[in-house]
């Protein structure tokens, strides 16, 4: 349903949890394609569509978690976090609204947080996940994510390589488009497994860009577990250097 200004609801919101907790929003852009219901799924678009979510973060929640599994929620009570609703936004209202909630703050803490998701998510997942990011690490800035048509299931590993390649092209411009419209301070970015691959791919480009590398500078940029081939990051990853203040790899070796 489009309202004024170019909003539309992408989704229909579920009923909101009794407990007490907060209310977080979370900004998106996506290159997923929209079902005939108006839901994200695991289908690429040829455009980029932005908006807003907000999620439902309960008190009573262990740090790192999204929720616990059904048995243990018979005992503690319901302690996930829920998507309540989505908004779409016309691309200009989307950078201006974040620019508003920059200016809401100190001036020392109008930075931004982008969060790429890996393997295995779904729309909905990756706003949760953002939601959580931005709750425990208590941020103050806008806390954003960029979700690409991952298939959202343990058997679709091929068809999220392919997608997250294609999909290389409008992770790009979206991080470039934050670093110069948002008006943050320092867009300090966390990448999660498979998110790597776009978000190796993309710094390069932006890097050998002569227009791009001279305006593009990010702060933080928090590399989780990331699922890229060896000698390809070796081979890519100087463009971090040359754009980030600092760069973090986390690894494991059960990973």
């Amino acid at each position: 349903r489009v309202g004024l200004r170019g909003a539309a609801r992408a989704s229909s919101p579920p009923q909101k949890s009794q407990e007490p907790g907060r209310d977080f929003n979370v900004w998106f852009g996506t290159n997923r394609a929209l079902d005939k219901y108006g839901k994200f799924i695991g289908e690429r678009d040829n455009k980029v569509r932005y908006g807003q979510c907000r999620v439902f973060v309960p008190d009573k929640r262990q740090m790192g978690s999204l929720g616990s599994g059904w048995v243990k929620r018979l005992f503690v009570g319901d302690d996930r976090i829920k998507l309540i609703d989505t908004t779409l936004l016309a691309e200009r209202r989307f950078w201006s609204t974040i620019g508003q909630e920059l200016l809401s703050i100190q001036p020392s803490e109008r930075h931004a947080l982008v969060f790429l998701h890996g393997y295995c998510v779904k729309f909905d997942d990756a706003a949760r996940r953002t939601a959580q990011l931005k709750a425990d690490l208590s941020f103050r800035g806008p806390a954003a994510f960029f979700s690409w048509p991952s298939l959202g299931a343990e058997h679709g590993y091929p068809g999220d390589v392919a997608a997250i390649q294609a999909s290389e092209a409008a992770i790009r411009e979206f991080l470039v488009n934050f670093a110069i419209q948002s008006g943050a301070g320092a867009v300090h970015i966390i990448a999660h497994s498979m998110g790597n691959q776009g978000l190796l791919r993309a710094m390069n480009a932006i890097a050998h860009d002569a227009a791009s590398a001279s305006r593009v500078r990010f702060g933080q940029i928090i590399l989780a577990a990331p699922d890229v081939d060896r000698e390809l990051f070796a081979s890519l990853a100087a463009a971090y250097v040359a754009l980030a203040q600092r760069s973090t790899l986390y690894i494991s070796e059960n990973d």
